[in-house]
């Protein structure tokens, strides 16, 4: 009787634990899930709360920075368009100035497209045979600097070969003491060539060589370029030099193109 009692001792003391333990974990497990249950809420609050906070301190700030960039932005693009209106009303009353000082009838063109190849440039311009425009008409910018010639018209628009068109040519002079002729020729790239220059014509570094109007449609005097090298081989009949046009195309969006009356 003495050991059945104490095996039932034994095993109330294992249940007892069992069952303690048994409660501790599951009074864990509440406490957690209420603790849990009673902060969740207040983390929620917290959170809502800083992020009003740092909207309330940052958000109009940063809403003034991108207008301001915005703003920054927008005067820049004014800035470039004035600039560049600015240039070409500039190139346009050089142009003027130089028109008003000649007999010829004179058209200003828009330049519509550019385009390039091995040979040199071309240009489409928005001028054509309705506006008095002629195939092989002096084309100019600035203050008569010329720049090429119409090669081809159509009603509305025409062609130009730039002057360093690889076959682009016109009659020169050079400005000198014995006032030298010849012919400038393209050669495809940025620099022209001054050709069939007698031997005792005089030919110079720098001078100055302009169109000598031999030309129809092509008035004497515009600027062509400077010498910047002359080859003068005692063998050769004729002397040549190479020619440094003084006008970057590029910077300019419209042209002046020497004209016909219109019918």
């Amino acid at each position: 009787m003495a050991k059945r009692g104490l095996f039932y001792d034994k095993r109330l003391r294992l249940i007892v634990v069992i069952v303690f333990i048994f409660s501790f974990l599951l009074l864990r497990g509440y406490t957690s899930f209420g603790l849990q249950f009673i902060l969740s809420p207040m983390q929620i609050a917290g959170s809502t709360l800083v992020r009003s906070v740092h909207s309330a301190l940052y958000g109009p700030a940063a809403d003034r920075t991108e207008d301001l960039s915005k703003q920054l932005e927008a005067l820049s693009l004014d800035h470039a368009r004035l600039a560049a209106l600015e240039h070409e009303n500039e190139q346009l009353r050089k142009a003027l100035d130089f028109v008003g000082r000649g007999n010829d009838e004179v058209t200003t063109a828009s330049i519509l497209s550019r385009s390039h190849s091995i040979r040199g440039e071309r240009l489409v311009v928005n001028k054509g045979k309705q506006h008095g425009v002629r195939d092989g008409a002096a084309v100019f910018v600035n203050d008569g600097h010329l720049i090429g010639k119409v090669v081809s018209t159509r009603p509305f628009d025409s062609v130009i070969e730039t002057l360093t068109y690889h076959e682009s040519v016109v009659a020169a002079s050079v400005i000198n003491d014995s006032a030298t002729i010849g012919s400038v020729y393209g050669v495809g790239e940025t620099l022209l060539e001054l050709k069939f220059v007698p031997q005792d014509q005089s030919l110079n570094v720098n001078d100055l060589v302009v169109t000598s109007g031999l030309e129809e449609d092509v008035p004497p005097g515009l600027v062509i370029g400077i010498i910047n090298s002359v080859s003068d081989g005692d063998k050769e009949p004729f002397k040549s030099a190479i020619i440094e046009p003084l006008v970057d195309l590029r910077e300019h969006h419209s042209v002046f193109i020497v004209s016909s009356p219109i019918l």
